[in-house]
């Protein structure tokens, strides 16, 4: 059964949006030199809207005074500040998006374009204009919801039209043609900020240039059907697992970086997915720095109180490891989260534990798309560096007093914890 992304998601999904779009925007603009725009030629400079609203004379002095310029990416990165922060959001956002038009036009007067700031641009001002209707009562409840999936399909939309475009123009030709080999050549041997070159190979290598073609031919096929990720999760996952990669790749080959684009991929993380409200048991080795604020976090963010902790050091931690036939050595490898039926165990558990938590911490679960491997092979490399890292108690954690609710320490607290309607198995489940 298909369904919309981020159906259902929470207000606090909204801060996260907002930090991610206008954050964006003022790393953008906080770094990105658009004084420089006075070192072009004059003869390049073509005015889009809202510039071509200007008179040519004045539209000429703005883009080519550097207090001008210097003016405008200040305040616009003060304002896209204000807004990721949350200050007043329509008072904030409306001018944000005002100068980041302008922003915008100024890069575009010279040829430059670049879908994913298109997109980006866009998704800002749907987020303030949500904004602006959520003051109905009746539309505030389902804002985050809304807001959420218009961004997303703007955001898969703009890859449509990059494909459709390519499709409608190009036709098979484009693909059939050494058209590709040909764009990575170019783009290699230009000046860059970045200057990897690996276009060059494309002359190269038969090999390098047949895999390039293949790669633009299906990259282009999931650009075609990119708003599918909205609401077919097998193609999002697809989607996510070419696209992502291929910016990587664009950038190593013809030294185009599509930042942007990659951050927004965030999106594709269903904000609507809810906590978990089983109860959870988190088996940490006690006398482990890193560990013990790990706990510390989870306790503060376990709004619902479903997470209970037992140091490995402890009697009840001896018995559970006893049960489940886990020796110390693995105990003190990796972290343990017993769910229902089940034992999980490194990065899984992991991700088992933070499904329990509050938002927007709880939609960490959406890593799970990542191949277990890589995920064990990161939880492994913090693990085996841990007391080098963070150090080593010389004595298990003992919990304050507003902790031990939450904490079991004696077989006599693990098996009231049990008895209280907690259907965690006794013994004998295979570990994950």
């Amino acid at each position: 059964m298909m369904r919309v992304l981020h159906t259902g998601a929470p207000p606090s999904a909204l801060t996260a949006l907002r930090v991610l779009l206008f954050g964006l925007w003022f790393l953008k603009a906080a770094f990105d030199p658009i004084e420089r725009l006075i070192l072009l030629p004059s003869v390049l400079f073509i005015p889009p809207f809202p510039l071509n609203l200007l008179s040519d004379a004045a539209a000429g002095w703005f883009a080519g005074s550097f207090e001008a310029l210097v003016s405008l990416r200040i305040l616009t990165a003060l304002f896209a500040l204000l807004a990721a922060s949350g200050l007043n959001i329509r008072w904030t956002g409306v001018p944000a998006c005002l100068l980041l038009t302008v922003y915008q036009a100024l890069v575009r007067s010279y040829g430059h374009l670049n879908h994913a700031e298109l997109a980006l641009l866009l998704s800002t001002y749907v987020f303030v204009g949500q904004a602006f209707i959520a003051r109905t009562p009746r539309l505030r409840e389902k804002q985050a919801e809304h807001t959420l999936i218009t961004v997303t399909f703007l955001f898969c939309l703009t890859y449509t039209l990059v494909g459709a475009k390519r499709f409608a123009f190009g036709g098979l030709d484009v693909f059939l043609l050494p058209l590709m080999e040909g764009w990575s050549v170019n783009m290699a041997s230009r000046v860059s900020y970045w200057d990897f070159g690996w276009g060059r190979y494309a002359a190269e290598s038969a090999l390098f240039a047949g895999m390039l073609r293949m790669g633009f031919v299906v990259g282009s096929i999931m650009e075609l059907f990119a708003p599918f990720a909205l609401v077919w999760r097998p193609f999002r996952l697809a989607f996510v697992a070419v696209m992502l990669p291929m910016h990587a790749a664009i950038l190593m080959i013809m030294n185009i970086g599509f930042f942007e684009n990659m951050a927004m991929f965030v999106l594709f993380m269903d904000m609507g997915i809810r906590r978990n409200q089983s109860s959870c048991i988190v088996l940490f080795d006690g006398v482990c720095h890193f560990c013990n604020r790990f706990v510390t976090f989870l306790q503060r963010r376990d709004a619902g109180q479903q997470l209970y902790f037992v140091a490995s050091q402890s009697e009840a931690g001896k018995v559970l490891m006893q049960q489940y036939q886990i020796s110390g050595e693995e105990v003190g490898r990796t972290i343990y989260a017993i769910e229902g039926s089940r034992a999980f165990s490194r990065s899984t558990a992991v991700l088992k534990i933070v499904s329990h938590l509050s938002a927007p911490w709880h939609f960490m679960t959406c890593l799970a798309v990542i191949p277990r491997a890589l995920r064990d092979a990161v939880y492994r490399t913090i693990s085996a560096n841990r007391y080098r890292w963070f150090g080593m108690a010389s004595e298990c954690r003992i919990p304050t007093a507003e902790e031990k609710q939450q904490f079991l320490q004696t077989l006599e607290e693990v098996e009231a914890f049990r008895s209280s309607g907690d259907k965690t198995p006794l013994a004998g489940e295979t570990l994950k």
